[in-house]
């Protein structure tokens, strides 16, 4: 091979090897956005893990929370608690009819409090509800719901509830209720075993709202209208004595759209 051949030979080879202007090789390619590739990208990455972490336990603990509130209903419902923690209804009831639409517009709103004044001799015994608001202690309860009241040696009122479930079986629940001041229409009632009832903060408000002048229906309601019992003493009501019983609670602010019907059996005995 002439020299000259070799020397054409080896600038080809040179300006192959050589990279054009403008242009990158691949690992220049690769290499040309360091900043992105060794700062930006890990650092959003890493950002990204501790977002997908932190929602993790955001979810962890809400279902923790919900796993305390479910344990906390459990635990207070076998004691009859939890009309004492309002917060935690959380099971709507197994209810009899709606309540009939027999409210008329109220002429003028009432305070939510309790009677001037309530007779406890003549409220003793036993009533029967007419309707009643959802609440979560009573769920199970399907028909025939009385409550007797009798005095106790120590001056507070004995509360007898009982109820009927849908399968015939029946639910009975036994308290205490004591008057917070003179009228003795603003009583606390407890449902915990006797030895129990002592403890602070586990009493619910019992307010005597309403009441006939002879003592045969009664209206007893809650400081927050969460719940409300029509009462009376006989199982059935008279058209207007619903309507105006309804009326009285509507105007002290009542939820009455979801007042719940109680069936009474015809042969409950008194």
């Amino acid at each position: 091979m002439s020299p000259f051949n070799q020397k054409l030979i080896q600038q080809k080879l040179i300006q192959k090897n050589e990279p054009k202007v403008g242009s990158h090789s691949k690992r220049e390619k690769f290499t040309g956005l360091p900043l992105l590739s060794r700062r930006i990208l890990p650092r959003s990455f890493s950002r990204l893990a501790k977002l997908s972490r932190s929602i993790g336990q955001m979810k962890e603990m809400e279902s923790a929370n919900s796993l305390k509130k479910q344990i906390l209903v459990w635990g207070l419902s076998l004691f009859g608690l939890t009309q004492s923690f309002p917060s935690v209804q959380a099971m709507p009831v197994a209810p009899a009819a709606p309540y009939p639409n027999v409210v008329d517009q109220p002429v003028k709103s009432l305070p939510n409090q309790p009677i001037p004044y309530l007779d406890l001799n003549r409220y003793l015994g036993t009533w029967y509800e007419i309707a009643r608001l959802p609440m979560f202690f009573q769920r199970n309860c399907d028909h025939d719901v009385s409550a007797t009241y009798t005095l106790l040696p120590n001056g507070h009122i004995g509360v007898d509830n009982r109820c009927m479930k849908a399968n015939g079986t029946e639910m009975r629940s036994v308290g205490d209720a004591k008057a917070l001041d003179d009228s003795h229409a603003r009583l606390a009632v407890s449902f915990l075993p006797k030895g129990l009832r002592w403890l602070p903060f586990t009493r619910a408000p019992y307010w005597v709202i309403a009441i006939s002048e002879d003592y045969r229906i009664a209206l007893v309601g809650h400081p927050d209208r969460k719940y409300l019992w029509l009462l009376s003493r006989e199982k059935q009501l008279s058209e207007s004595e619903l309507k105006y019983y309804v009326n009285q609670a509507a105007a002290m602010e009542y939820p009455v759209q979801k007042l719940i019907m109680t069936r009474q059996s015809p042969d409950l005995a008194k």
